[in-house]
């Protein structure tokens, strides 16, 4: 029995996937070297997830945040 063949699932691209060992947090899609990133295969959830990365960044910021004494 010959190993089956994984293509890019996207309609218009028959490319092999690009086999990358990490995490695939966004998407659980499997797709090939040109179509890997979520900017590039218009992924769906990509701008919720901006919100949320942002969200956090900006609470860690405020948690540093320093605050001058105005007193002598």
């Amino acid at each position: 029995m010959a190993p089956q063949k994984f293509t890019c699932v996207l309609p218009l691209c028959s490319k092999p996937i690009q086999r990358i060992v990490g995490d695939r947090s966004l998407c659980a899609s499997r797709f090939c070297a040109k179509h890997r990133l979520p900017e590039q295969h218009s992924c769906t959830r990509l701008e919720v997830h901006k919100k949320k990365e942002f969200a956090r960044n900006a609470e860690k910021l405020l948690s540093e945040r320093t605050v001058v004494s105005r007193g002598l």
